[in-house]
């Protein structure tokens, strides 16, 4: 009895590398997000090339942060979705733009 309380603790290695995976794509594309705000300064602002880096990581790191805060709180984001949340809200937000 005690081995099988045991055994589910462990995590299962299918889980783990989906995790890594989900993991892996969100890095991307918040590095490639970063990588969008950046193109957007203008060309004469005086960073090098390291300031850059640096400026795209903690951006995308700002990035992550804030879909994980939405996550938990439950917004969903989305092209032309803005930041609504789930259904759970969506009557009453309906009923107070009416």
């Amino acid at each position: 009895m005690a081995e099988g309380r045991h055994h589910r603790l462990l995590p299962n290695v299918g889980d783990v590398r989906g995790i890594l995976r989900a993991a892996d794509v969100l890095q991307r594309r918040t590095i490639a997000w970063a990588s969008q705000v950046l193109s957007l300064l203008p060309k004469r602002l005086p960073l090098t090339d390291a300031e850059k880096e640096l400026l795209k990581l903690f951006l995308a790191q700002q990035r992550r942060l804030n879909l994980e805060l939405d996550g938990r709180q439950g917004f969903l984001a989305g092209p032309g979705r803005g930041r609504q949340r789930g259904p759970q809200a969506g009557g009453f937000l309906h009923r107070a733009g009416h």
